[in-house]
């Protein structure tokens, strides 16, 4: 996995930009298919990879007195971003 991660940031550095939001929206389809049961992806396996090991990464804190925080990323909506 870390020579995929970089190879992406090679060909990010070489303006390849194209290729790397392919590979980054494919990158959790194919982790989600290895993760799920039958290894088919769908669009359940690729929100539920996406949630668990992108999304935090993309959460926003909130005040402390709110206890709250937002993840501005989520599987879902990439899924969908995937799909066109």
């Amino acid at each position: 996995m870390k020579d995929l991660l970089d190879q992406i940031k090679s060909a990010l550095d070489a303006g390849h930009y194209y290729l790397c939001l392919y590979v980054a929206l494919t990158l959790p389809d194919i982790c989600g298919a290895i993760d799920a049961e039958d290894g088919k992806a769908t669009g359940q396996t690729y929100a539920a990879w996406f949630d668990e090991f992108v999304g935090p990464k993309y959460t926003l804190p909130l005040p402390q007195e709110l206890n709250f925080e937002v993840t501005s990323l989520w599987g879902y909506l990439m899924g969908k971003v995937r799909k066109h």
